[in-house]
């Protein structure tokens, strides 16, 4: 989009820059930072000229409800002739449940000292570098915040509206030790013995981590119609995996994960990959089809305005409604006390 110079001080026009840049690039960046964003915003396509995702999706209100199935019908035969005629038994839906979220709120005001302004409006910086420089304070701010958030432990990460939820949250069981501050998964009990399809496949106190281990997680999470086809970790984690595949044959170097800008590798369908922000001791073994982002249609700015409090200067207000969901936690697994 052409800026010139002579527009700094123009809201609108500001604005329109800030908007399409977030548009352009925020996904993008998101995508590279963090191996759970890379799989719940989809791949890239382009469509009407414009690079979309194939799983991100905007919504217009102050929280989600994404439909889950609490159980399987049982599903008769029919014996031929009379049995063909009786009258059919017909039962309530009563299996679909529904979750609901909110979505995360984000906000930050940047100042903008009105000599910055003046340098542009005397040729002494270009108007275009300005708003480069301001936009990237501001989007790597919000991606380094959210990932924080979307790895985040202990009480207050689950369902709020000032932050994207937790992976470590949403693949919980709720009941075991460590785990009962996510007992709460969408406004659904996980403690409650009927809502079993919450509830995700946890192994608590690994220790010393193992292929057996993994394969062993691997196949209780298959159980459940499932493939766990991502695993994602810090960095002491993903040193002890990539170890014990070294010299299998099974291991390939891959970047199965497109544009994510970490180390990864695959081994026996999972992919994993290296997730900086991710709590010690833990690996997640994923069924990405389960993951999910919904962001609101807000504009992300308003453009730089004068604040009329500041002695001299303006301000960049930006906002962004962000939240990531899984509708099948019993399909993703969560790895804890990993020693070595």
């Amino acid at each position: 989009m052409a800026f010139g110079d002579n527009s700094i001080f123009n809201t609108t026009k500001t604005a329109a820059v800030f908007n399409q840049m977030a548009r352009d690039r925020f996904v993008q960046q998101m995508r590279k930072e963090s191996a759970l964003a890379n799989v719940a915003f989809g791949l890239p396509k382009e469509v009407d000229g414009q690079l979309k995702f194939t799983k991100d999706g905007n919504y217009g209100g102050n929280q989600i409800e994404i439909p889950a199935i609490g159980s399987l019908r049982t599903i008769s035969g029919v014996v031929d002739g009379t049995a063909e005629l009786a009258n059919a038994t017909i039962t309530p839906l009563t299996s679909l449940v529904n979750y609901t979220f909110e979505i995360g709120h984000y906000a930050h005001t940047l100042g903008v000292p009105n000599a910055e302004l003046r340098k542009v409006q005397l040729g002494q910086k270009k108007a275009g570098d300005l708003i480069e420089t301001y936009f990237r304070i501001l989007m790597d701010s919000y991606i380094e915040s959210i990932s924080t958030d979307l790895n985040g432990t202990g009480a207050g990460v689950g369902d709020a509206t000032n932050r994207v939820m937790s992976w470590v949250h949403a693949v919980s069981d709720g009941t075991s030790t460590g785990e009962t501050n996510y007992a709460l998964y969408g406004k659904v009990n996980r403690a409650d013995a009927a809502n079993g399809f919450a509830k995700a496949i946890f192994r608590p106190t690994v220790g010393t981590l193992s292929l057996a281990k993994i394969a062993e997680a691997q196949i209780a999470a298959q159980g459940n119609g499932a493939n766990s086809d991502l695993g994602i970790c810090g960095s002491t984690v993903f040193g002890l995996v990539r170890q014990l595949v070294e010299g299998q044959a099974e291991a390939i170097t891959t970047d199965r994960l497109t544009d994510f800008g970490r180390a990864q590798f695959r081994y026996a369908g999972t992919n994993f990959a290296l997730e900086f922000n991710c709590p010690a001791q833990t690996l997640g073994l994923l069924d990405t089809s389960t993951w999910l982002v919904k962001r609101g249609q807000e504009d992300f700015s308003k453009g730089i305005m004068i604040n009329p409090v500041a002695v001299a200067g303006h301000v960049l207000p930006t906002e962004m409604f962000i939240g990531v969901y899984t509708d099948c936690p019993n399909k993703n697994v969560k790895m804890n006390g990993i020693t070595g």
